[in-house]
């Protein structure tokens, strides 16, 4: 199996093989066998199983007798060295005592590649860009270097990337100059470093690390990965190597139809990498260990690991996230957000989008184009997305091989070791399955609209009895068994946030759907406040809300009771859900009792008697809470009451302004 344009030693192993290889010869030892081949030449001419090259001599100055035969010391001193080296990176240079990989470069026809001296001045150039007085490695922008740190590196580099090159030191003179100081009207932009814009650029599929925007340099952080010029048989799969990965597909997606939409997906993706689709893939399941982790695994794999991150939502939607959108493969790790939150629309925008705005750190924002495939994972039921978002292809990864207790756990932790070690790992089985991928038919597929009423997964369809009508009929529940029929604003959110798991902005929308109205409404003598009440007919009015009766078929009178008595009641509520103890405060919010600043904000006054106006069979509000309220011993004037939570809520809202109404204004 040849790799073109890379190193390859006399026994065709790569630099991975190399590397387990002298791990194995460092535990083991070396076997006891001696070698006659001669030694010290740079280029090693013949490797045994035992051994990564012949042995050479250890001391270079030493004379050299290529007729004496190698020792077991000498065996073992070459396998140290080259071990050594091997751990520095720098198994592939051509020391000059011959202990080094003898791989040799590749050119496209397979052979030794022996480049022009044009040929060698292209590929250096493309190593670095010049900004200032300054030096930057394009894979390693962030770091500054000077002149004299280049000219060093790239003589180092040349012999590595060139063994074959007999470059002297005017030889390697003469390339710098070309490379740093190129004449002025006689520059060729392709044989000399280049001056750098600061910009970076994510351009899947251009191989070019480098390209031109009006004369300044703009680096392609895109990688081509390696195992793509790997030459492969048809299938590298045998009776003893199975195809680990359609095994393991089958087992997490048992649908048949499921399961060639996300190949049908991916597909596209490595077809098409230059373009985006506009809908992402998601792996639900609620245990942990189903194998959503290797899925991610394998399409770093097949992205290339350069051109592929893992991140959360937070840091996908971070200020600074230029990084992580410039990879083709997003794969956004433990989502778990709200239904109409920013973090849910921002997703959304993303994968949709063709431009985005993007921050580096250190650098302005710019609106650049977005060319990311996400793939999203999640141990949470997804009830933030709308009923017919078409974004979102939902699978199920849960399935009886989940971690701890599943019943057929062995087998399925089996094969996903398999598919890490035998699949993700191995640039052969990777290039199988790339191949197969890029001859998958797609003339069906389409990767700009998810048609979810022909496609959905039973998880999709499940998801929809979940959809708004759902939460609207919980919550209509909800107030009915509580005889809510008024909450301002501010509550109103806090109630949708609390049993309805969605955002402020969901809350319009769903008392709409409900039928309730909104209106301005002021009571406590404070300034009017923006409430919903259900009773559309008879708006609260003088303090009180009509609770029912008007207009029933029955023709009952209409009921009413005071403003503070439906925040008692939404006070109760909420305290049987978390088991905070509520309290009414003066600022018409609900608030726990925690605070004394809280007590001494109560305006002192007397409770309103019955003569007053309070029904007797009415609950006082102070006593609703019991001996555990720090208030129920106080005077307080009820027209100065309402419902406050400090653990929500630590800094008092500032009082807003009186507005006109342009409704009824109350008179209370």
């Amino acid at each position: 199996m040849a790799m073109r344009g890379m190193m390859m030693n006399d026994d065709n192993e790569t630099e991975d093989q190399l590397a387990k290889r002298m791990a194995k010869i460092r535990a083991g030892g070396p076997k006891k066998k001696s070698y006659t081949q001669p030694l010290g030449h740079v280029s090693v001419t013949k490797v045994t199983p035992a051994y990564v090259a012949p042995p050479a001599v250890v001391n270079p100055k030493a004379p050299i007798d290529n007729n004496k035969p190698a020792t077991e010391e000498d065996a073992n001193n070459f396998s140290d060295i080259l071990g050594r080296r091997t751990e520095q990176g720098m198994a592939h240079f051509p020391f000059d005592d011959g202990i080094h990989s003898g791989f040799v470069r590749l050119g496209a026809d397979g052979k030794p590649y022996n480049p022009s001296k044009e040929e060698i001045l292209r590929e250096v150039a493309g190593w670095f860009v010049k900004k200032g007085f300054k030096y930057h490695a394009v894979n390693d922008l962030q770091t500054e270097l000077v002149k004299s740190n280049v000219s060093e590196i790239i003589g180092n580099r040349i012999r590595t990337a060139f063994p074959l090159l007999k470059a002297g030191g005017n030889t390697l003179a003469d390339l710098l100059e070309v490379l740093m100081e190129p004449n002025l009207g006689q520059n060729n932009p392709e044989l000399s470093f280049p001056v750098w814009s600061g910009r970076t650029v994510s351009l899947p599929s251009n191989t070019q690390k480098i390209v031109f925007v009006d004369g300044l340099a703009v680096v392609n952080i895109w990688e081509k990965p390696k195992y793509r010029d790997l030459t492969v048989a048809p299938s590298v799969f045998t009776k003893e190597n199975p195809d680990y990965f359609d095994e393991f597909l089958r087992f997490v997606i048992p649908v048949e139809q499921d399961r060639n939409m996300f190949l049908d997906w991916l597909a596209w993706q490595l077809q098409n990498e230059h373009q985006k689709p506009k809908w992402a893939v998601m792996l639900y399941s609620q245990n942990q260990g189903t194998g959503k982790s290797v899925v991610a695994e394998v399409c770093e794999a097949l992205f290339g690991q350069a051109n592929a991150t893992r991140c959360s939502v937070e840091q996908l939607l971070a200020r600074f996230n230029k990084e992580i959108l410039q990879h083709k493969m997003v794969i956004v790790e433990e989502v778990s957000i709200q239904k109409g939150s920013a973090k849910a629309n921002g997703i959304k925008t993303l994968i949709t989008d063709p431009t985005v705005t993007m921050e580096a750190k250190g650098a302005p924002s710019t609106k650049e184009p977005i060319l990311c495939s996400f793939i999203l994972t999640t141990n949470h039921l997804p009830t933030w997305l709308e009923e017919s978002d078409r974004r979102f292809f939902i699978m199920n990864f849960d399935h009886e091989g989940y971690n701890n207790g599943g019943k057929e756990y062995e087998y399925f932790s089996k094969l996903g070791e398999a598919i890490s070690e035998k699949v993700a790992k191995s640039p052969a089985a990777i290039k199988a399955l790339y191949n197969a991928l890029l001859a998958r038919d797609l003339s069906d597929f389409n990767p700009m609209s998810l048609n979810v009423q022909k496609y959905s997964t039973q998880i999709m369809k499940d998801l929809r009895q979940l959809s708004p009508d759902v939460v609207k009929q919980n919550l209509e529940e909800l107030f009915e068994n509580n005889g809510i029929h008024f909450i301002p604003q501010d509550l109103a959110v806090k109630l949708v946030k609390t049993f309805a798991k969605r955002e402020a902005n969901a809350v319009t929308h769903l008392f709409s759907e409900m039928g309730w109205k909104q209106k301005k409404v002021a009571w406590n003598k404070g300034a009017q406040k923006r409430c919903w009440y259900k009773q559309v007919d008879n708006p609260p009015a003088k303090g009180e809300v009509c609770t029912g009766g008007a207009g029933s078929s029955d023709g009952a009178e209409s009921t009413w009771e005071p403003i503070w008595s439906q925040l008692e009641r939404i006070a109760k509520v909420l305290h049987n859900e978390d088991g905070k103890d509520y309290q009414i405060t003066v600022h018409d919010e609900v608030k726990p009792n925690s605070s004394e600043k809280l007590i001494d904000s109560i305006k002192e006054g007397s409770r309103r008697s019955d003569s007053e106006g309070l029904p007797k069979d009415k609950v006082d509000p102070m006593q609703a809470f019991g001996k555990g309220n720090p208030l129920a011993n106080e005077n307080i004037d009820d027209s100065l009451v309402g419902i406050r939570n400090t653990d929500d809520d630590p800094e008092p809202s500032p009082k807003p302004a009186s507005e006109p109404d342009d409704m009824e204004d109350p008179d209370f």
